[in-house]
């Protein structure tokens, strides 16, 4: 399997945007806005949302194969100073 994505964030929002090649490929775009967690973190609650939501979607379209966190993802959590940060 093999996934095309990009990963966005400001302060208080949080955003992913893939095309995932499954045995059902899907376009997935998931947004949050105007939170109150602005920390820079692998829990802020955006983060958190999105690891959700998008094991939500996985679940359904792969129900045979179940969804695990890749190894060393938290490399690849925003750090801080997004464009228009406020």
């Amino acid at each position: 399997m093999k996934v095309c994505a990009k990963s966005g964030a400001v302060s208080k929002s949080r955003s992913e945007v893939a095309i995932v090649y499954a045995a059902r490929p899907y376009v997935l775009a998931l947004y949050t806005a105007d939170q109150q967690d602005t920390r820079w973190v692998s829990d802020n609650e955006g983060e958190v949302a999105l690891r959700k939501m998008s094991k939500m979607i996985w679940d359904t379209f792969e129900p045979n194969r179940p969804y695990e966190l890749p190894q060393g993802y938290e490399k690849f959590n925003p750090t801080g100073g997004g464009v228009g940060d406020s």
